[in-house]
């Protein structure tokens, strides 16, 4: 039989086969008195699993099962998660509910939602039909603004037309 060495690493007293090492030394026992976890080549522990991040976690999950728990996550949880799944497998209608979300939480602070677009901008989006009342509640400056955006964007004749309807309405 060998004769086997035992360093203790740890920083306390090890105890093998009714002897003592203290910490930082080695001692050689024969094989048969050093227990099977001391001896070389001993399976180590496997390591502790990694911690599983549940935020992440979601995008396993189907759209349907993820959207509802959007409101739940912080703004911290909700970008991280985002910029996963761009980074991932980039779902349509799951990209569609953090715009939704972020938006819906922009409007309840009463921010502004940052798409990096004035609201006053925005107004734009609406159709032509639609602009009417809403033009009513711009300032005069804002409506210079609406103009020259919608001038140097899309360039709808009718919503220029628009624009410029509610300018002489207000000029008189």
């Amino acid at each position: 039989m060998a004769d086997i060495p035992v360093h203790n690493p740890g920083n306390n007293p090890l105890h093998v086969n009714g002897a003592v090492i203290q910490p930082g030394e080695t001692r050689i026992f024969p094989e048969h008195q050093v227990p099977r976890h001391l001896r070389p080549g001993a399976a180590e522990p496997p390591p502790a699993p990694e911690p599983v991040d549940e935020v992440l976690a979601l995008l396993d999950q189907g759209v349907g099962q993820i959207t509802p728990e959007l409101p739940a996550l912080s703004d911290t949880d909700l970008a991280r998660l985002e910029q996963a799944e761009q980074d991932g497998k980039t779902r349509k209608t799951l990209m569609a509910a953090f715009q939704e979300e972020r938006l819906r939480r922009a409007q309840q602070r009463g921010e502004d939602p940052g798409d990096g677009q004035a609201p006053v901008v925005r107004i734009l989006e609406h159709e032509a039909s639609a602009l009417e009342p809403v033009l009513s509640e711009v300032e005069d400056g804002d409506l210079t603004a609406l103009y020259e955006a919608e001038a140097a964007g899309q360039a709808r004749d009718e919503v220029l037309a628009a624009i410029t309807a509610e300018g002489e309405r207000r000029n008189g």
